[in-house]
């Protein structure tokens, strides 16, 4: 016995497998005025243990029916799904040609049509039970179709009015926990306005005007330059959004997939089925809203760049996520801010871009900005001579005065005028700043001697004259001038 696949939404399984419980009976055959007949004495309890042969999650919210089929099929590789018209679609390979056979809910379902559920079948084994399964799907088919009915629904360009309808009690669990319904704690609740004139919203109400479910509906630009619809995500129950999603591939528009990705839109083309990225102009007022107030929750479409004022469900480069629920993704951010005194706009007009970021034009003014004379950057640098970076001015073949900082070639470590303050130690020839040193005045001038030769000076013992290295003799460990020192060589010799 062979199986073939087919894939329904969770939510139709569930009432498949419920109501196959329920409705394979059990009967005995008893003895009424002498005929055999069979009696119905209540339903059997264990057929969930051969159920869980026949279907396995695929995902979260879609379910597999593997159903048996007693023919042997002439194809190697086939799948089935539900088209726009509730048949089954079996796409074939049989491994030289590729086709498609559309058929029926119906005639898939094709054997056994005679079959009762009664405990004579379920007996027999699971054979038998492959027929009772197929025979009450059969019976379940048209019970089916009219659960595929797309719900009534509304189109509204204010998005803000149906954030504010109370949500009903039989809305789903996804729409009464969201952190856009009107009594949510999250401080993004309070900006649905911001989607009045970027999107619309697609919304359905119950008997008591309170709201079923909604999903933004926005027009957006695919990346073929193509102009669409696009449904964001259905807030409701897995049955609306798999009706809508149906809605969605009949009109021609794009939707957000079940996948665990959220930035995954759907869109069928000529029959195909394909994932694109989109781009929505955002409109000044919605972003201005946002910038001084706060912004809502975006599901998919939720990257923003404000350089291009463009939302996209693609991350990519100085974007911003609009995806948090404390709302202050974009609050107070604009595309140019001016490093000096903090002026933010989007007119790049306004600045210009100097070594320490975007300016303003009027702290360039105020600040003395000008052009570097080695790499033509505006800077305001006040240490480098008017350079704008210390490399700048050594690649410019200038360094600077180690004492007053100005500019000075290359190879030099003092400008003219501070090297007038410098005198050369007598002693030990070093250069010394005037005040930091001892001036000694002599008939020959002034001589200069650094601090640290000063504890080092030498006087004639007959004249008290200065000696230096260069004057200083000496006669049995006395020091004398010059001329003392031959006077007094002479005393010696007329001894």
């Amino acid at each position: 016995m062979k199986t073939n696949s087919i894939y329904l939404p969770k939510y139709l399984t569930d009432i498949l497998l419920k109501e196959i419980e329920l409705s394979i009976a059990e009967y005995t055959k008893v003895e009424e005025e002498g005929v055999l007949v069979k009696k119905k004495t209540g339903t059997i309890q264990t057929v969930g243990r051969l159920l869980s042969n026949y279907y396995a999650a695929t995902t979260d919210s879609v379910y597999r029916l593997l159903i048996p089929v007693e023919k042997t099929l002439p194809y190697k590789e086939r799948w089935f799904e539900l088209d726009l018209e509730n048949n089954i679609i079996g796409k074939i390979n049989d491994s030289e040609s590729k086709y498609t056979l559309s058929l029926s809910l119906s005639k898939f379902i094709n054997t056994f049509l005679s079959y009762d559920f009664t405990t004579d079948d379920y007996e027999n084994g699971t054979e038998e039970f492959s027929k009772l399964f197929n025979r009450f799907i059969e019976l379940k088919c048209e019970e089916i179709k009219s659960f595929l009915k797309t719900p009534e629904y509304l189109i509204s360009d204010k998005p803000s009015f149906v954030y504010g309808i109370d949500v009903s009690p039989n809305a789903g669990s996804l729409l009464r926990n969201s952190c856009m319904r009107n009594n949510s704690s999250h401080t993004c609740k309070n900006f649905a306005a911001a989607y009045d004139g970027l999107c619309r919203i697609i919304y359905g109400l119950d008997e008591n005007q309170e709201l079923l479910f909604r999903a933004l509906f926005w027009d957006v630009i695919t990346e073929d330059g193509e102009v669409i619809n696009f449904l964001d995500r259905v807030y409701g129950k897995e049955d609306i959004n798999f009706l809508l999603h149906r809605e969605a591939i009949k009109n021609g528009w794009a939707y957000r997939g079940n996948s665990v990705d959220d930035r995954s839109i759907i869109h069928y083309k000529d029959g195909k089925k394909r994932a694109i990225s989109v781009t929505k102009v955002v409109p000044k007022e919605p972003l201005e809203f946002m910038r001084k107030n706060g912004n809502p929750y975006f599901d998919t479409i939720k990257y923003i760049s404000l350089k291009n004022r463009l939302l996209s469900n693609e991350f990519e480069r100085d974007t911003f996520s609009l995806s948090s629920t404390s709302a202050n993704s974009i609050k107070g951010m604009y595309v140019f801010k001016c490093s000096k005194c903090n002026h933010s706009s989007d007119e790049e007009s306004d600045f210009t871009y100097t070594k320490n970021g975007y300016v303003c034009n009027s702290c360039l003014k105020e600040f003395g900005y000008k052009h570097c004379p080695h790499c033509s950057a505006l800077h305001n640098s006040k240490e480098y001579g008017g350079y704008c970076t210390y490399s700048c001015m050594r690649c410019s073949g200038h360094d600077l005065c180690k004492d007053c900082g100005k500019l000075i070639p290359e190879g030099t470590n003092l400008c003219s005028t501070c090297i007038a303050n410098y005198v050369i130690c007598e002693h030990c020839r070093s250069a010394i700043i005037k005040d930091y040193g001892v001036t000694i005045h002599t008939n020959d001038g002034d001589l200069h001697i650094c601090e640290t030769c000063s504890g080092l000076l030498h006087f004639c013992k007959d004249c008290g004259e200065l000696l230096t290295k260069n004057t200083i003799r000496n006669i049995s460990g006395i020091e004398y001038c010059p001329t003392h020192y031959v006077e007094r060589l002479k005393t010696f010799d007329n001894c």
